[in-house]
């Protein structure tokens, strides 16, 4: 059920977020904020991935997640504009 997900992904020693930016609605940022914010205040370690710039994750989500973030210095955030599976036109 729901919950039950909800309540292993709060819980998880270790949680990895990829895409993160693509979310694709207000309701999903808000959500994964509050994941996030959750996890933080019960010590639990995240990793999000994303090709956003740091000042676009702070656009995007808030200047509280965004200093939890920098401040959890625990796991790396990685962040960057250019996508490695994008290839050049030929």
């Amino acid at each position: 059920n729901d919950s039950r997900w909800l309540d292993d992904m709060l819980e998880t020693q270790l949680l990895v977020l990829d895409d993160v930016g693509d979310e694709g609605s207000s309701v999903g940022c808000s959500a994964l904020a509050d994941l996030v914010l959750s996890r933080f205040n019960r010590k639990r370690r995240t990793v999000l991935t994303g090709n956003l710039t740091w000042q676009s994750f702070q656009t995007r989500y808030g200047d509280a997640l965004a200093d939890r973030a920098k401040a959890s210095g625990v796991m790396p955030v990685l962040f960057g504009e250019k996508s490695l599976r994008r290839k050049a036109a030929p």
